[in-house]
């Protein structure tokens, strides 16, 4: 299957994987049926890893998040009255 350059190279810096291209020019690259079966595979792999990695912080932030009153900003009780 032939792809273009720019994406080959993207998907090659998201995945810190090479998948040995048949064929390479300037604009496009020839790959094979596996090489092409593996970069969708770590590229979904990857989304998962990002999901997971967002998931989590959104855990964390509803886990740990507690609205600051004003002083706790500026140091002086005084601005608690605002």
């Amino acid at each position: 299957m032939i792809i273009d350059k720019d994406i080959y190279d993207k998907v090659c810096e998201i995945t810190i994987t090479g998948y040995n291209p048949l064929i390479e020019t300037d604009k496009e690259v020839l790959l094979s049926g596996n090489s092409i079966m593996s970069m969708l595979e770590e590229l979904i792999w990857e989304v998962d890893s990002q999901k997971e990695k967002v998931e989590d912080l959104e855990q964390d932030i509803e886990d740990n998040y507690r609205p600051l009153s004003r002083s706790e900003y500026t140091g002086d009780r005084y601005d608690d009255r605002f």
